[in-house]
């Protein structure tokens, strides 16, 4: 009970950042729970509150995705980074913006990744938002998993 009570209060960056990689951890092995866990941060019905946390979802999370990417051990000495996509699928316009600001990112150049989000939602509003946010958040899962799975070949 506590904790769905922490997660409607107004939260800084850090509190909020945590709360998107542990969606993102249970995302790993339970996409549903990690969806419900989203729905009851965000709001099912649409609320001013609702909208802020969907600004701050589609900030915050292509920063987590370039985070965990150039973590020490997984980043890679090149400092490229890949999407996975599977061959002939074409990224959605909410996924590339989402991409495109993790690579942002990566570069150092948040504010530009910002930018490229701004200039996304402008146009999309909510949708674009709620659709930049969770492609980042989906990244962020991915990397996770991949991290995992690596960590597990280690191990053997």
């Amino acid at each position: 009970m506590k904790e769905r009570l922490a997660m409607m209060l107004p939260l800084d960056d850090t509190v909020i950042s945590e709360l998107l990689r542990r969606i993102a951890a249970v995302a790993v092995t339970d996409s549903k729970a990690a969806d419900d866990l989203l729905w009851e941060w965000i709001g099912r019905t649409p609320t001013p509150d609702g909208e802020e946390r969907m600004k701050r979802l589609a900030k915050l999370a292509p920063r987590l995705v370039a985070e965990e990417v150039t973590r020490d051990g997984w980043g890679g000495e090149s400092g490229m980074w890949a999407l996975d996509r599977p061959t002939g699928k074409e990224l959605s316009p909410d996924e590339s913006v989402a991409a495109q600001a993790v690579v942002r990112h990566l570069n150092g150049e948040a504010g530009t990744a910002d930018e490229i989000i701004d200039a996304h939602v402008g146009p999309h509003g909510i949708q674009g938002l709620w659709g930049v946010g969770t492609a980042a958040l989906r990244l962020l899962a991915a990397e996770l998993r991949d991290q995992r799975a690596d960590e597990q070949s280690d191990r053997t």
